[in-house]
């Protein structure tokens, strides 16, 4: 047995979340690939797509390798023997397994990698035919945030009207602005466009934090992009970010990936499964 952890990211269609019918897009574009075969980056990827028994997720297998580098010749582990490599400069060897689930319901993906992430985004895109799918990582804690964020995109802010934000000079412009009086709620939502994190705006993020934790604030959202390109959101309100399953490879080191199913699905109590 060996664990396999899940990460929680958010799946968008430009600025939206992907709906159902995207989804059945993406299940109707894998079915019709020549041979489940899907080329990205050159490399062939072999991928299928599917729904469960009641239709509540969608589910993603997907299975890759690289046929360089490569070695003339291989050892066998049992007696050492050195032998010509049976398999061709052209052939590849589809070792590495990634999974993926998207359930209707929370709106969330999860993936068994974050290094899936370049390829299903690509792979969506394609399939639904219209917008640019994104895939983002959900990030619970705000450390997470000061160690990962390079650069913001949007923050979000809601807040209930009440002594902390008519004090607050946040929120005391936007009362002002519309000579309507005092709101029963405050939401504020801004798009930077990647603008780089600077020192002062660590702060002032902190700041923000502070006050969410102190009840001043209602709700947190931040969207942000690490060193590598990979955009995430911080969000307080989510529960979790990530999850475990146990589970065990064959004979030939592979899992078996409609019992990884099974357990994900178990664990995240979509159904009884």
């Amino acid at each position: 047995m060996s664990d396999l952890t899940f990460h929680r990211c958010l799946l968008y269609k430009e600025e939206e979340q992907l709906s159902k019918n995207d989804c059945e897009k993406i299940i109707s574009y894998s079915k019709n690939l020549d041979k489940h075969i899907f080329k990205y980056r050159n490399s062939p990827h072999e991928i299928y797509v599917s729904t469960d028994e009641t239709n509540h997720c969608m589910w993603i297998y997907l299975k890759s390798g690289n046929s360089l580098p490569y070695d003339d010749t291989v050892i066998d582990v049992e007696t050492n023997e050195k032998t010509a490599n049976p398999r061709q400069i052209t052939q590849v060897e589809l070792r590495h397994q990634y999974f993926a689930l998207y359930d209707y319901a929370q709106k969330a993906l999860y993936v068994s990698t974050l290094k899936s992430i370049g390829i299903l985004s690509n792979f969506f895109t394609k399939a639904v035919g219209e917008g640019t799918i994104t895939i983002k990582k959900l990030l619970k804690y705000f450390n997470e945030v000061l160690k990962s964020f390079k650069s913001i995109k949007s923050i979000r802010l809601v807040a209930k009207n009440n002594l902390f934000t008519q004090a607050n000079n946040l929120f005391q412009g936007v009362t002002e602005a519309f000579g309507l009086g005092i709101p029963g709620q405050y939401k504020i939502d801004v798009d930077f466009g990647y603008v780089s994190l600077t020192e002062r705006a660590i702060g002032k993020l902190q700041e923000i934090n502070q006050k969410r934790l102190g009840g001043e604030i209602d709700s947190f959202i931040c969207v942000g992009r690490d060193d590598t390109g990979l955009d995430g959101v911080f969000n307080m309100d989510t529960f979790t970010s990530s999850i475990k399953i146990r589970a065990d490879h064959d004979e030939k080191g592979m899992y078996q990936d409609f019992e990884i199913k099974r357990e994900l699905i178990k664990q995240l109590g979509i159904i009884n499964a």
